[in-house]
């Protein structure tokens, strides 16, 4: 995302509506069509598989899109990626959240995915600055999937810890009922089991039901509009001065991993939703500063903010989502998929307006991030 005006000049299509579909719509265009599918199976599948196959789609595909010279194969590619990605991401955070609190364990999530996205920025000037360019941060990224891949691959993982200590809870449990029954204790039984299609149909419905949970996936949805888009409007903004936007996404994204890392210390203090006002409210005045200052040090000083104050929205509104259906964090993630439709109508959407109305129109537009998210943090009561 940070190399978008690198492609647009590599691949010769401009800098409107055809660079976004590429960069930012196609990635989630197919996730849309099959991500939820896959991670509503995540609960009955082992994670610990799905999420090796994500990775190594990662990397292919990766190496696909920096070889391909096409446009069209690009796009490809990069969508192939972010299915992959999304897959092996979801998987991973289930795989989190089982067992402990999910406000906690999201922020340390978030925090561990700032500290690669501060990495981009310096990724992509470096490959700009010996000539190899996106090309060669794309082929760099995939063997840092193949690195985890690896690492993952024969590391002991915390979920089997997890897995080990919960059976030895359960066989405890009945050899506790074993011995119940011997000395004339009454017997526990089971209730009778529920077909999985009819549990399906349950749970849909509930979930359906329930407006909490959709209010939290908009939320959520809503994010993208400050985390890949605003990255390609910075580009965009400042076209060919490679230091000034190196300098942009580096305050940005730095200050995004500052306002995780004391996320924590607020959340003993605050509510969720205090928090996701007040932040909101930084979001509005820092975009508004960037939008008036597009570089120089007020603008430093703005996107440092907006970073810090916009890192907490995702992973407490993915918290609280996650709250609501606690024992079905693959559904949650197949939910989330379904509404990130906004991935691909919100690019289109700002591609087309940067094409009729300017650069300057469409910073304005990523307002409506901190909108939504403050109206739902005002209207909805957090998950206890």
């Amino acid at each position: 995302m940070v190399g978008a005006s690198s492609i647009a000049d590599d691949l010769a299509i401009g800098s409107g509506v055809t660079l976004f579909a590429i960069v930012l719509a196609g990635p989630p265009a197919l996730a849309w069509l099959l991500e939820p599918w896959i991670h509503a199976l995540s609960d009955r599948l082992e994670r610990r598989r799905l999420r090796e196959l994500g990775l190594a789609g990662c990397a292919l595909c990766l190496a696909l899109a920096a070889w391909a010279e096409n446009p069209l194969f690009v796009a490809l590619a990069i969508a192939g990626w972010g299915l992959a990605t999304g897959v092996s991401c979801g998987v991973a955070q289930s795989l989190l959240v089982v067992g402990v609190e999910p406000d906690r364990a999201m922020t340390r999530w978030a925090l561990a995915t700032a500290v690669g996205d501060v990495l981009a920025p310096l990724l992509v000037g470096a490959t700009t600055v010996i000539g190899i360019a996106w090309r060669g941060a794309l082929l760099v990224a995939a063997g840092v999937s193949i690195l985890a891949l690896i690492l993952l691959r024969f590391a002991r993982p915390v979920e089997d810890v997890s897995q080990a200590t919960s059976h030895l809870i359960n066989s405890r449990r009945e050899v506790s009922d074993f011995g119940g029954a011997k000395s004339g204790s009454p017997k526990r039984t089971s209730p009778a089991p529920t077909t999985p299609a009819g549990l399906e149909k349950v749970e849909l419905r509930a979930v359906l039901r329930d407006r909490n949970l959709l209010a939290w996936l908009c939320a959520m949805a809503s994010c993208t509009l400050l985390d890949e888009i605003i990255i390609v409007i910075a580009a965009l903004r400042l076209g060919s001065d490679t230091v000034e936007l190196t300098v942009q996404l580096t305050v940005l994204l730095g200050s995004t991993a500052f306002g995780l890392s004391v996320l924590s210390r607020y959340l003993r203090r605050y509510s969720t939703n205090r928090i996701l006002i007040a932040s909101s409210a930084l979001v509005v005045v820092s975009l508004l500063v960037w939008w008036w200052f597009p570089d120089g040090p007020l603008a430093w000083v703005a996107l440092a903010v907006l970073g810090a104050a916009e890192s907490v929205h995702w992973p407490l509104a993915k918290s609280q989502a996650f709250q609501r259906l606690p024992d079905r964090p693959g559904l949650v993630n197949a939910l989330e998929s379904v509404f990130n439709l906004a991935d691909v109508a919100f690019p289109l959407a700002i591609g087309a307006i940067v094409t009729l109305f300017g650069i300057h129109a469409a910073t304005l537009v990523l307002l409506i991030e901190p909108l939504i998210v403050a109206w739902i943090a005002a209207v909805v009561q957090p998950t206890p």
